[in-house]
């Protein structure tokens, strides 16, 4: 005799309620905890000016972008009518770690169009500007703080480029700013002197 077959009930249906049943219900959770209001963080903004380089201080970053050798006025080096390079004082520590330099001639060796390296003595700060040497002229254009070095023909003083904010170089004609100076080429060296909160 055969058994009357009976309807087994399906168990993968049964665990796919399951599941769904699981999932509503947690999302009604969710729900409600997203419901309640929460409390904003305020942030507030200040705005402050971005601190600007001037010709006569020190330079924010390894390149500088003014200049006070070319015109004697705090302009641009990208107005400057004149070739100018200027060392600050961020390449001179960078140097210091590197090379060591003692005086402005070695703080320009990298410059361009400067030859620094004639002769072994650090007694003086000679250097080559576009094939001028500084001490065959009467008048070397050799600046600190805007006022003239004295000294001509091996008497100038070598200085320590510790106690500079920055050296500037000036090549080409400069004889109607700084007045008697070697044909097309000007070794001005505009020097800030360092602050002393440094």
């Amino acid at each position: 005799m055969a058994r009357p077959k009976t309807a087994q009930p399906n168990h993968s249906l049964r665990k796919v309620a399951a599941v769904v049943a699981t999932a509503v219900s947690g999302m009604s959770v969710y729900a409600q905890a997203a419901e309640q209001p929460k409390q904003e963080e305020t942030i507030t903004v200040v705005a402050a000016p971005a601190a600007q380089e001037s010709a006569w201080g020190p330079a924010p970053t390894i390149a500088a972008k003014r200049s006070a050798t070319a015109t004697k006025t705090d302009t641009p080096i990208e107005k400057t009518p004149q070739s100018v390079s200027v060392v600050t004082r961020q390449e001179m520590e960078m140097e210091m770690e590197m090379r060591q330099p003692t005086t402005v001639k070695e703080a320009l060796s990298y410059t361009p169009s400067v030859f620094s390296t004639r002769g072994s003595s650090t007694t003086y700060d000679v250097v080559t500007i576009r094939g001028f040497t500084t001490s065959t002229t009467v008048n070397t254009n050799q600046y600190l703080d805007g006022m003239k070095l004295q000294g001509n023909n091996y008497s100038e003083v070598s200085m320590d480029p510790y106690f500079l904010e920055r050296v500037e170089v000036m090549r080409g004609p400069t004889s109607v700013l700084y007045g008697n100076s070697n044909p097309g080429v000007s070794s001005a060296w505009s020097a800030s002197a360092r602050l002393p909160s440094r």
